[in-house]
């Protein structure tokens, strides 16, 4: 191209050029469909696998094992602030029926629901502590004891 022609004639020459070029077709809409409804089953498929497998391969320690022996370890601190002196025996009983109470898995720890003799006996001497507060009644280490006994049993919720 000559540089004396004016920039008008350039573009139109240049257009006239390109006026026999044919832009390709447009992709076809129907691969892009099935290009999608692939990667859509193989998330389908990833997801039902991962679902199953972690619903076969959850822990076996039950949660309520995870509980109880937060339990326990709550009431080595109990019983070190009672020993220690930094609570009386009444908060240590209320503190003590509390943790029990969760340890256990139940929503009320009452006559109802215990089965077992030693768990009727912890009670009974938890809610004497709790409630009656006799001059002569004090907490003893077997308390304590007996508590741990009870969230020490594999077997919920009886003691």
């Amino acid at each position: 191209m000559p540089d004396s022609m004016p920039d008008s004639m350039k573009d139109a020459d240049i257009i006239a050029r390109l006026a026999d070029i044919q832009l390709p077709p447009a992709p076809d809409s129907g691969a892009w469909v099935v290009a999608t409804l692939i990667v859509a089953v193989i998330l389908a498929v990833t997801s039902i696998y991962l679902y199953r497998y972690r619903k076969t391969h959850r822990r076996t320690v039950p949660a309520s094992q995870g509980v109880r022996a937060a339990a326990l370890t709550r009431l080595g601190q109990l019983e070190e602030e009672w020993q220690t002196g930094r609570i009386d025996d009444r908060q240590a009983a209320f503190r003590l029926a509390t943790l029990l109470r969760l340890g256990l898995g139940e929503t009320q720890w009452s006559a109802a629901v215990v089965e077992s003799n030693s768990e009727r006996t912890l009670q009974a001497v938890l809610a004497e502590l709790r409630y009656r507060r006799a001059p002569g009644i004090h907490m003893e280490q077997s308390v304590f004891e007996s508590a741990r006994d009870c969230l020490s049993k594999d077997t919920a919720p009886a003691c």
